[in-house]
C-alpha cells in the first residue's frame, strides 16, 4: 500500500491553530456556503486586519508545491487554484506523523506566476489519483516560490523558526 498523501483537518487544524496564535492571529473557520470561498479567516489581534485562508495538509514534505488545477478529471471539477477566493493558502507538511514545515502562499501572486513557468523544466503536471478522483497538479518548486516572494515559510517545526 502506498504512502497517504493528504492529512485530515482533524490532524492539522490543532497545530495550525497554535501556530496562528503564536504569530498573533485569531482563527474563525467558515461553514456552509462561506466555506466554498475559503476555509477560514485570520484576524490580526493588533490591527484587526482580516485575511482569508485555505488550508492544505500533506503527509510528507515535497520539493514542489502541488498547485491543484483540476480536482477531478472525470467530472472536470476545477481545483483550488481556480476556485478559492482565499488570499492565502496555508500548506502544512507532516513527516512520520509529526508537523515538518508550514508555508503561506500569496494567491494573488501565485495566479500571476504560473504562466511564466508552466513550460519550465522545473515544473510539470502530475496526475494524482489518491484522494478525490484523478487530480492534475502543477508542481512548482518551493525554491522558486520562496525566491520570488510568492510563498514564505511560516514555521519550520524541525528548527523551531
Amino acid at each position: 500500500m502506498g504512502q497517504r498523501v493528504g492529512i485530515t483537518e482533524a490532524e492539522y487544524r490543532p497545530i495550525l491553530k497554535l501556530l496562528y496564535d503564536s504569530i498573533g492571529y485569531d482563527v474563525k473557520y467558515t461553514i456552509g456556503k462561506e466555506n466554498e470561498k475559503h476555509d477560514a479567516k485570520l484576524t490580526n489581534r493588533k490591527t484587526g486586519e482580516e485575511i482569508s485562508i485555505e488550508e492544505k495538509g500533506l503527509s510528507y514534505p515535497h520539493a514542489c508545491c502541488p498547485v491543484e488545477l483540476i480536482q477531478d478529471v472525470k467530472t472536470t471539477n476545477m481545483g483550488w487554484f481556480y476556485k478559492t477566493k482565499a488570499q492565502w493558502i496555508i500548506m502544512i507538511y507532516f513527516q512520520k506523523g509529526q508537523p515538518n514545515i508550514c508555508y503561506a502562499i500569496d494567491m494573488r501572486k501565485l495566479r500571476e506566476y504560473p504562466a511564466e513557468y508552466i513550460d519550465s523544466k522545473e515544473c510539470f503536471s502530475h496526475v494524482n489519483n489518491k484522494g478525490y478522483g484523478d487530480t492534475i497538479n502543477l508542481n512548482i518548486p518551493w525554491k522558486l516560490l520562496l525566491r520570488d516572494n510568492i510563498a514564505k515559510v511560516l514555521q519550520n517545526f524541525n528548527n523551531n523558526t
